[in-house]
């Protein structure tokens, strides 16, 4: 069992290990640019164990002026560890309290389970993104 993740505000330093175990980022140019901005805008978290970045989460204002969790990736071999949990916490310190948004696929039924575990409700379905395989809006109240 791996060191209790860190969590921090992402660095552009950082890009190189996120790209190592984000296999989107490493051969998607579009993804590449969206972690850089985010780390310059101060929207991009990432959680380290003895200082390696073994996971990040991307949220900003950009849906409907709403935090809107964007991304939340963790290494493979991290996963089932707590580093996910320990992002989604951070994230939820800095939007404190209010309504946070989020989505994936219908097709990602581990992002749905961990959804409806951390307590977020279905509000909504969102055709022609992906053709077949709608995304699914889901929303977080604090009570």
């Amino acid at each position: 069992m791996p060191a209790m993740a860190r969590v921090r505000a992402a660095r552009l330093g950082d890009c190189r290990q996120i790209v190592a175990f984000d296999p989107v980022a490493a051969g998607d140019v579009a993804r590449r640019r969206q972690i850089k901005r985010a780390i310059e805008e101060r929207g991009c978290l990432v959680a380290c164990v003895d200082k390696q970045v073994v996971g990040y989460a991307i949220v900003d204002r950009r849906f409907y002026e709403r935090p809107f969790l964007w991304l939340l990736v963790v290494a493979p071999e991290l996963r089932r560890h707590g580093v996910a949990r320990r992002l989604f916490e951070a994230v939820a310190e800095k939007v404190r309290g209010e309504t946070l948004f989020s989505s994936t696929n219908q097709s990602n039924k581990l992002m749905r389970r961990i959804f409806k575990r951390w307590g977020f409700k279905p509000a909504g379905k969102i055709l022609g993104l992906d053709p077949g395989d709608p995304e699914l809006v889901y929303v977080k109240h604090w009570t």
